[in-house]
């Protein structure tokens, strides 16, 4: 007779679960100068890591501008690099109306593979190189491609195993999901958000300002990441060429932020 999982509350497994997921976040992607991480993009990052090992398809990653999508997903192509070293990678980066032709060509380049005149006979050299070693590509702004590109990846993707990471906007990201043959496709969908104000506000990247200083900042930028950053890098500027006068982050006040965010368009928040 089979034995019987010991009796768990259910609140308590939603914890375990929860705890669990937080965990995962935290362990894909290291902090350097050039990137700060939020909770969402450790979510994101943890979410592809899961594409990757599992194979799947294609994974999407969208949401408003400004919020770390590329970024992140730059630098999770670079922890791809490190941990399966074996793989292919590419990083695309789709101009207008990116055809078949020129996403193939990227990804011949990706591969070191001598560009042919014929479509088919390329798509054929390129096939059988990721039969043999499959790949992790990432196609940043992908709302730039037609229909037919889309169904270059697909098939790359259904006849080697490889995995095509989506970057698209969030506009953009039902068109790609009402084609039932690429959503069905699709193994995680990853989305960026602006960063809650509880969170910006103990960002270590704002150490020594007010709390109404900080507060402030999430006010005129939304937590929007891109916005937050450039706000910050003329705060630390403008203290910097003030310092003889005794300006320093523990003296920035609410009014010295608004009137440093004048100089720039913060599309996040409101100014």
């Amino acid at each position: 007779m089979a034995q019987q999982p010991p009796y768990i509350n259910p609140e308590d497994v939603d914890k375990i679960v929860e705890d669990w997921l937080a965990s995962e976040y935290g362990d894909v992607l290291d902090d350097e100068t050039d990137f700060v991480q939020t909770r969402a993009t450790r979510i994101i990052a943890a979410r592809l890591r899961d594409a990757v090992e599992d194979e799947f398809p294609f994974a999407l990653v969208t949401g408003p501008a400004g919020c770390s999508k590329t970024v992140t997903t730059r630098h999770f192509l670079r922890y791809v690099r490190e941990q399966w070293p074996w793989l292919n990678t590419a990083w695309i980066h789709a101009q207008p109306n990116y055809e078949p032709n020129a996403l193939l060509e990227a990804l011949a380049l990706n591969l070191y593979i001598t560009r042919t005149r014929r479509f088919r006979d390329l798509l054929h050299t390129v096939h059988t190189q990721l039969s043999a070693k499959r790949m992790v590509a990432v196609v940043d702004e992908a709302q730039r491609m037609p229909r037919e590109s889309f169904e270059v990846l697909k098939y790359l993707a259904d006849e080697t195993s490889s995995t095509f990471i989506l970057i698209c906007t969030e506009d953009f990201a039902p068109q790609i999901r009402r084609w039932r043959d690429i959503e069905s496709r699709i193994g995680v969908v990853a989305e960026a958000e602006p960063v809650s104000p509880e969170e910006l506000i103990e960002m270590p990247m704002l150490a020594g300002l007010p709390k109404a200083s900080r507060q402030k900042i999430y006010e005129l930028t939304g937590g929007v990441m891109r916005d937050v950053l450039r706000l910050v890098k003329q705060i630390d500027r403008t203290i910097a060429r003030n310092a003889d006068k005794g300006l320093s982050r523990a003296t920035f006040t609410v009014k010295a932020v608004v009137a440093v965010s004048q100089k720039l368009n913060l599309a996040g928040g409101s100014q």
